[in-house]
């Protein structure tokens, strides 16, 4: 017998957010405007996947082949 966990997962929209553009495996992206997404958490709250994806961002620095950090803020991790 094997032992399946479900986990229900609800849109939310936190500021800011016109509407959402895509959802991966625990992140949504949402357009904030034309330059501008916020890669934010799924599930509110589980932010370590955001926190070390700024940092790498950060060692990488700016390169026209990566995408541009705008910074981590409660909300999530606004991206270029």
């Amino acid at each position: 017998m094997s032992c399946i966990k479900v986990t229900e997962v609800h849109y939310y929209y936190p500021n800011g957010i016109r509407r959402i553009a895509g959802r991966g495996g625990e992140s949504c992206t949402g357009v904030v405007d034309k330059s501008t997404v916020l890669k934010y958490p799924c599930i509110p709250g589980i932010t370590y996947n955001l926190r070390v994806e700024s940092q790498l961002l950060e060692i990488l620095g700016n390169h026209p082949r990566n995408i541009g950090s705008k910074g981590l803020t409660d909300d999530g991790l606004h991206l270029e």
